[in-house]
């Protein structure tokens, strides 16, 4: 991801080494993905925009993904 996707989209890795790069304002519906992100210092991946699960699978992890955006229409209605 080049400097300015990077501020834009956050990269998450699951167990089983797929890689899912999403819109941040989206991930950010996740409380834990929230405090990875936004904990300056504190974790690797507020740096780097980058997630790594390492004990979540791919197929498990696609699933929140509609949540997240079904949140996101809830709270931004056309």
């Amino acid at each position: 991801m080049s400097k300015n996707t990077s501020t834009e989209y956050v990269k998450l890795i699951s167990s089983d080494r797929f890689e899912f790069i999403i819109k941040k304002d989206i991930a950010l519906f996740s409380g834990t993905i929230k405090n990875m992100l936004s904990s300056p210092g504190q974790f690797m991946e507020s740096e780097q925009n980058t997630i790594h699960f390492r004990d979540i699978k791919a197929v498990i992890l696609e699933q929140v993904f509609p949540y997240f955006y079904s949140t996101d229409r809830s709270n931004n209605p056309t």
